[in-house]
């Protein structure tokens, strides 16, 4: 089923997003910001490391990667960005992907495994991902360090990663590999929906069943090349070069926006889209 979103509206809408996000980011004249990192204006905080991903942990939260931590970031009741706690630092190689679903608890995909923080910051269990083109009995623990590209956590605790070497999507449940599902089309993104697992594709977004059994397709192809998934409330938000939409489980658009694309992350906190760029959080405008 087709996401029926404009793509003339959302051309014309990113050229416009594009000049606000420049005068943002100092390109127009320059914007002055604190000692803290925040833009005098308080719709953007630079932030001190690259940015890699950002999600959304509640209505007013969101969560942002690093190389080097995790920044949290919220709305003011004003609508206003501000920074929430203390970062969290992180160990690992080159975190690439970032879950916080379960609004609990932290997942960052880091090259050969899955690592899980608390709230707080601290580093509750890391999980080795293997590299494995199926699951026989146990998993071998003399097999090769997997890829991990792309994570997310079910509802009732299944850890959801995609192993790029082998091309699967390896299942976790209590700390123990559970399933491996092999797959044609390289995983771009991860997403759980109670028992459905959404899977980003560069054809679009494929829907799994518990056991990995295909259950529904449907192309995104009108916000451009498929770049990023994730669970929003009961429905997902799908970004790609050219927008973001919030769709339903059965691939029924429901609601959108343009984002420039020098935007590599994009979240919404209430209707307020908060997007990533290499050095700074800032806020794109609202849902339509």
């Amino acid at each position: 089923m087709t996401v029926p979103v404009s793509v003339r509206s959302i051309r014309a809408a990113s050229a416009c997003a594009t000049l606000a996000l420049a005068v943002l980011l100092g390109g127009c004249g320059g914007a002055a910001t604190g000692a803290a990192g925040l833009a005098a204006d308080g719709e953007a905080i630079v932030l001190r490391d690259l940015g890699v991903a950002i999600v959304r942990v509640n209505d007013r939260e969101a969560a942002v990667l690093t190389p080097s931590g995790i920044v949290r970031v919220g709305l003011a009741p004003d609508g206003r960005l501000t920074r929430t706690g203390e970062p969290i630092a992180i160990e690992g190689l080159a975190p690439i992907a970032l879950d916080a679903t379960n609004g609990q608890d932290l997942y960052i995909a880091d090259g050969p495994a899955v690592r899980r923080y608390s709230d707080e910051g601290r580093l509750v269990q890391t999980l080795r991902v293997p590299a494995l083109d199926r699951l026989a009995g146990t998993a071998d623990p003399t097999a090769a360090a997997g890829e991990t590209t792309a994570v997310a956590v079910a509802s009732d605790g299944r850890v959801l990663v995609a192993e790029a070497s082998r091309g699967t999507i390896q299942v976790w449940q209590g700390g123990r590999l559970e399933q491996v599902l092999p797959r044609e089309a390289v995983t771009l993104g991860l997403a759980a929906l109670g028992a459905r697992l959404f899977v980003l594709t560069g054809q679009g977004v494929d829907v799994l069943d518990a056991d990995g059994r295909p259950l529904d397709s449907w192309p995104v192809e009108e916000i451009g090349a498929p770049l990023g998934i994730a669970a929003h409330g009961d429905a997902l938000l799908v970004r790609g070069t050219l927008g973001l939409a919030l769709v339903s489980a059965d691939g029924r658009r429901q609601r959108g926006v343009a984002i420039p694309n020098n935007v590599i992350g994009a979240t919404v906190l209430g209707e307020t889209v908060v997007g990533l760029t290499a050095d700074a959080v800032l806020v794109l405008g609202r849902m339509e």
